[in-house]
C-alpha cells in the first residue's frame, strides 16, 4: 500500500506536468492549433472511410 508521502509526490508530479504543458501550449499556440486541425481531419477521414466501407 502506498503512503501519503508517495501519493503527494505523485500528485506533485502530475501538477508539474500540467503546469509545464499549460505553459508550453500558451507559448506555442500555432503548433497546438495545427495539431488540433490534423487530429480532427484524421478523425473525419476515418469516419468517412468507415462509412464508405460499410456501404
Amino acid at each position: 500500500m502506498e503512503t501519503k508521502k508517495e501519493l503527494s509526490i505523485e500528485e506533485l508530479e502530475r501538477q508539474s506536468k500540467r503546469e509545464y504543458y499549460k505553459k508550453w501550449r500558451a507559448e506555442h499556440k500555432e503548433n497546438v492549433k495545427r495539431h488540433n486541425q490534423n487530429f480532427w481531419r484524421k478523425k473525419a477521414l476515418a469516419a468517412q472511410t468507415k462509412k464508405t466501407e460499410g456501404e
